[in-house]
């Protein structure tokens, strides 16, 4: 199993119809709020982000049909929110994206978010295929500074949030465990029927997502 320590959970990334819905109901239900993200060009969707300090949930909606339906990204949104929303996918943060790509056969693509300043934050992302067709973690490298990571916004929320603690995938404990080798994180293994959860660590406790 290849080692790889320096794994940090990334982000959550959820799937709701509308995004000011969205990002209510979840304040509404766990405490956690939500600001303004931007737009992924070419896919047809928008997000929102909840900030939770070490990472962040991602609140995406379909902005255009027509876009979204030409990317594999925005298809799997749209199925995803014909079926009820939720989560659907995790991502994991690496300093070096090459070596895990590497190792797994992937191919490593640039990619970049517009924000609402008019500024564009890039990334290197990797298993996004693998993520939206078996479910698996994919992987990211971000190209900004720190303070610029999405989870370091600030939000009005009730509760103070530190990060991802755990989530629940559903695929295979074997596979799951070659695909993010020998790693510090709480990913929990499930059926392949159930759906994926995950919690979040606060000040106050764990919240559900």
């Amino acid at each position: 199993m290849t080692p790889r320590p320096d794994l940090e959970f990334d982000h959550l990334v959820a799937a709701v119809a509308d995004l000011s819905t969205g990002a209510r109901e979840l304040h509404e239900r766990t405490g956690l709020a939500a600001v303004p993200g931007g737009r992924h060009p070419g896919h047809g969707t928008h997000n929102a982000i909840v900030p939770l300090g070490a990472g962040y949930i991602e609140l995406v909606a379909i902005e255009s049909p027509v876009d979204a339906e030409t990317s594999p990204f925005g298809r799997a949104v749209a199925a995803r929110i014909a079926t009820g929303g939720g989560l659907f996918a995790v991502c994991l943060r690496t300093a070096a994206i090459e070596p895990v790509t590497a190792s797994l056969g992937l191919e490593t693509a640039g990619m970049e978010r517009e924000m609402p300043d008019g500024t564009t934050l890039t990334w290197k992302l990797a298993g996004l295929a693998e993520a939206l067709d078996r479910r698996l973690p994919f992987f990211i490298e971000w190209s900004v500074e720190p303070d610029r990571h999405p989870g370091r916004a600030s939000a009005d929320h009730r509760v103070t949030p530190t990060g991802i603690a755990w989530v629940e995938v559903p695929v295979d404990a074997a596979f799951l465990a070659r695909w993010v080798g020998a790693s510090k994180l709480d990913l929990r293994p499930v059926g392949p029927d159930a759906p994926m959860r995950a919690a979040i660590n606060t000040a106050e406790g764990l919240i559900g997502i």
